[in-house]
């Protein structure tokens, strides 16, 4: 039946995307539907505009990052009939923890359903009970209890590393609909506290209430919680409340100071200044820096006004430099850019297992195909997931960073070549010694070998299990090359 009535707020719809991501992932489903269908997820969720009203509109959604058309024609199915068939279909079959963990994106599901095991605990309730008793810490380590403790990040909180997109979203949506001069983020994200439960902004506008008016149909339908006539606060479909509080040119930097600072900082900062309310009233500061001058204080970075020492350290000179973007440190003595350590990166890398490689295959006592089968398990051992180093450092930088640049492009392409030509040439010697037929192509065979285990690699890597690469020695091993070779 077509959804007429309910309006779906882009959270709804991104919701959706985002837990048949996970129940996909639990199914083992190809990683990069998994990984687009996140994608999509963020995308909605950062949007200032209704997808709801641009479905309805029969706009084109392929438009906008990370939405293709099987993408498109499942937020239409969304909008249009409130629900989405194989979500539905993949919750139907699913138990009750698989459920509960899916309504956590960011929750790994396969290394969750470890941890319900080990500790025989079947609720994300008695998840959250373990880890603040340390029980996950205990058994799994830091970075499991890490990765539990951010996937538990409630829906009214959210992650310094998430909020940029969204602040950037209601900046641009503020001054694009809002009628304001300007705008600045201020509270917890501008002092870039990791778990933010509040947004904040200060605007300057000469219309306070259409700026309401305009941001309650910010993603469809935000709704408004409670409003002044210098304040409006927002409940965001996508996570933490907005807060937006109407500033003026002439006391513009007292107000960000005033929304910036946490409450033990700003305590300290009135023991110096006097009331700050006061100051709003009869004062005139329209910069920060006027305010820190007008009482002799050094300017506080945001991110230092927490309430510590900052004040005290203001007023004497001491206050502790931050990093910078353009800082460079210890890494610049020994390289010239990030790009130089990732080439003298791949460069020891294709050293070592070159070096392997001579070890293992290069032995002429041991036929040809015994060796290179005893190399590739090698390779299970150290880049399975019960290894030292889960996953192939090329085929992630293939991934990542290929595409990009150039010259790792060309260094990583490189690397794979060579690594062709020494699995060809022990090809070559199997079929020398009759163990393959006369027939057999070494740099095509070698080139296949190579695709099919960083293919396995990679799901090995999505799937979190070795199965995949024991299915690649099973299958080239056992069936392909022994198939072919002399009995």
């Amino acid at each position: 039946m077509p959804n007429e009535f309910q309006i779906l707020t882009n959270a709804e719809i991104a919701d959706r995307l985002s837990t048949l991501a996970q129940l996909l992932s639990m199914e083992k489903a190809n990683p990069y539907k998994i990984k687009a269908y996140r994608r999509a997820s963020n995308t909605i969720r950062g949007l200032g505009e209704s997808v709801d009203e641009l479905v309805r509109s029969s706009a084109d959604l392929t438009g906008y990052s990370g939405i293709g058309e099987a993408i498109s024609g499942a937020i239409r199915e969304i909008v249009l009939t409130g629900t989405l068939a194989s979500l539905e279909k993949l919750r139907s079959n699913a138990s009750p923890e698989l459920l509960s963990i899916s309504a956590y994106p960011r929750l790994d599901p396969k290394r969750v359903l470890r941890i319900l095991k080990k500790l025989q605990i079947s609720s994300t309730e008695a998840l959250h009970q373990a880890l603040e008793s340390g029980a996950i810490e205990q058994a799994f380590g830091s970075r499991m209890a890490q990765h539990v403790r951010q996937g538990l990040v409630q829906t009214g909180a959210i992650l310094l590393y998430h909020a940029h997109d969204l602040v950037s979203s209601i900046k641009s949506y503020l001054l694009k609909r809002g009628d304001i001069t300007r705008a600045e983020a201020v509270g917890d994200y501008r002092r870039r506290v990791e778990v933010i439960e509040e947004l904040s902004f200060v605007v300057e506008t000469d219309n306070f209430a259409k700026l309401i008016s305009q941001m309650a149909r910010y993603g469809g339908r935000t709704s408004l919680v409670e409003s002044t006539d210098e304040l409006a606060i927002f409940a965001l479909s996508s996570g933490p409340l907005l807060r937006i509080n109407l500033g003026n040119a002439k006391n513009w930097g007292l107000s960000l100071i005033r929304q910036t600072g946490s409450k033990a900082h700003l305590k300290k900062l009135t023991a110096v200044s006097g009331s700050l309310t006061d100051l709003q009233t009869k004062g005139s500061f329209p910069s920060e820096r006027s305010f820190y001058d007008n009482f002799d204080i050094a300017f506080i970075e945001p991110e230092l006004r927490e309430g510590l020492e900052e004040v005290r350290q203001a007023r004497r000179g001491t206050l502790p430099t931050l990093v910078t973007a353009g800082d460079k440190g210890s890494f610049y003595h020994h390289f010239g850019s990030k790009e130089d350590f990732a080439v003298a990166a791949i460069e020891r890398y294709t050293t070592r297992e070159a070096k392997h490689a001579a070890t293992v295959l290069s032995d002429s006592k041991v036929p040809p195909l015994k060796r290179l089968k005893q190399y590739f398990m090698d390779l299970v051992k150290i880049y399975g997931q019960k290894g030292a180093i889960p996953g192939c450092m090329m085929g992630r930088f293939s991934l990542e960073v290929a595409a990009a640049n150039p010259q790792l492009r060309k260094q990583i392409s490189t690397t794979f070549v060579h690594w062709q030509q020494t699995i060809a040439t022990v090809i070559e010697q199997a079929v020398a010694q009759k163990e393959l037929p006369a027939g057999t192509e070494p740099e095509s065979l070698a080139g296949f070998l190579l695709n099919s285990w960083e293919g396995a690699l990679l799901r090995s890597q999505a799937e979190a299990s070795d199965a995949p690469l024991e299915l690649f020695m099973r299958i080239a091993f056992d069936q392909m090359l022994k198939k072919h070779s002399k009995t």
